[in-house]
């Protein structure tokens, strides 16, 4: 739990309100410690490697609001510009 703290890069909490591996209380703690959270989704229903198969489409369409949110990623963009730049030498 206190690694969490530690992390600084945003973060996704993902968990089934089912799971009887990992209480859902646990996930909240982490929710509630991490630094830059995004809103978590808690699935209702599902248990601990089900999530995909109660929330698909929910899990994909928040899945990739997040990912949206991160912008694009700068290391990607210059290595293309490098190879686009080493190209045309």
């Amino acid at each position: 739990m206190r690694l969490i703290r530690q992390i600084t890069c945003p973060t996704f909490i993902v968990h089934g309100t089912d799971d009887d591996e990992i209480p859902i209380a646990h996930a909240r703690m982490l929710y509630a410690a991490a630094r830059h959270a995004a809103p978590p989704f808690w699935v209702r229903g599902a248990g601990h490697n089900d999530v995909v198969e109660h929330a698909e489409d929910e899990y994909f369409k928040r899945l990739d609001t997040f990912l949206t949110s991160l912008g694009p990623n700068p290391s990607s963009s210059s290595s293309s510009a490098s190879s686009a730049a080493s190209a045309s030498d």
